[in-house]
């Protein structure tokens, strides 16, 4: 059985160490250069589509029994967090990252405590997360709690076999609810016709960015030769 320090210290882990890809993938996810910039909703579908691609991949491979088992909640957590910058809310306290994580996995049971413990802000709970304290979360310790109950933290541990990427992005959506118009600084609309999408996307050092990248590539290259 896994303990809440197991768990906590596993998921610490996981929101420390891939914190430096979130802002590469969000880069990727956008598409940014002189001509071109995504606006909110195309580039949180395009986070959405890599997302549910990869964790697809990953589950055929792991049902053949080649490929490893680990990296699906890793996965989730750059996924979530590139997701909340894309909505315009900086997550930079592992604390809150944790929260968010295991709100969303959690499902229906996560968002109600969330939404209990943020002042009942129900869908849009996640963009009050940033106003939980970053020591001593009352929040994060209730949601670890429920976790060891309903046996998640045990599937966690053995590889992240409960992550089911469609439910995962449902949830993210009731969590954060619509995304913004635009985001900072960007024009809502553009005089003419827009310029044409990068080729290549930003070269980027994160497997996360990179595998999203070649993705959009694939893509492209689809649309292409059609």
């Amino acid at each position: 059985m896994t303990s809440y320090d197991e768990m906590d210290a596993r998921l610490t882990r996981v929101a420390s160490d891939n914190a430096d890809a979130v802002a590469e993938v969000v880069a990727v996810a956008r598409g940014r250069s002189a001509q071109f910039d995504r606006m909110p909703a195309e580039a949180i579908r395009v986070l959405d589509g890599w997302y549910l691609k990869r964790q697809a991949t990953e589950a055929g491979a792991r049902a053949a029994g080649v490929g490893p088992a680990t990296a699906s909640l890793d996965r989730t957590m750059v996924y979530l967090l590139a997701l909340a910058e894309l909505h315009g809310v900086t997550l930079d306290d592992p604390e809150r990252r944790k929260a968010l994580l295991m709100a969303v996995l959690l499902g229906d049971e996560g968002a109600k405590l969330a939404a209990s413990a943020l002042t009942g802000q129900g869908a849009t709970w996640a963009r009050r997360l940033v106003s939980l304290p970053r020591a001593g979360n009352p929040l994060l310790g209730q949601l670890l709690g429920k976790a060891l109950d309903t046996g998640l933290s045990v599937a966690l541990a053995a590889g992240g076999e409960s992550i089911q990427a469609r439910t995962v992005v449902a949830q993210a959506r009731r969590a954060f609810g619509d995304p913004p118009a635009a985001f900072p600084g960007q024009r809502l609309s553009r005089p003419g016709k827009p310029g044409p999408r990068p080729i290549n996307e930003p070269s980027s050092t994160s497997p996360y960015a990179r595998a999203l990248a070649r993705t959009l590539h694939k893509v492209k290259k689809g649309n292409r030769d059609a």
